[in-house]
């Protein structure tokens, strides 16, 4: 429990599809595919379901590739403060495929449980996950 307070402030990349963008800042993400694809593109939704911009990726082998977006909309503009959801496709030979999405979340708190097994990392935006949820810490 105490190594895991060290954790606090840190950014997590977990599984998630939900971004939260603050002004002047751009958003880390990934994505990751067991097989390689082809013509990847992430999708950035706003919360009512407008496309706000659409990031070319181009291949990805398999495991992880990360992406960053500058929160700028597609006509350049800075996209408003607030939460995004991302969608991330991409060709695997004549199919077109979802692949797993993966985002930054800050830890802003630890939650201790009966048991040194129910640790949970509290993170921006009122989620909680386990430890063993975390692929990277930065």
């Amino acid at each position: 429990a105490l190594q895991a307070t060290n954790l606090i402030g840190k950014n997590a990349l977990v599984p998630s599809d939900n971004l939260s963008l603050k002004e002047g800042e751009s958003i880390k993400g990934a994505i990751s595919t067991s097989a390689p694809a082809n013509n990847v593109t992430v999708s950035i939704f706003d919360a009512a379901g407008n496309l706000v911009q659409s990031l070319p990726i181009g291949v990805v082998n398999e495991g992880l590739k990360e992406f960053e977006w500058d929160g700028t909309d597609a006509s350049g503009n800075q996209a408003p403060e607030g939460n995004y959801f991302l969608s991330v496709v991409g060709a695997q030979g004549e199919d077109n495929i979802a692949l797993d999405t993966f985002a930054y979340k800050k830890i802003e708190s630890i939650s201790l449980g009966e048991n040194t097994n129910s640790i949970r990392l509290n993170v921006e935006n009122g989620g909680e996950l386990k430890i063993s949820e975390i692929l990277k810490i930065e």
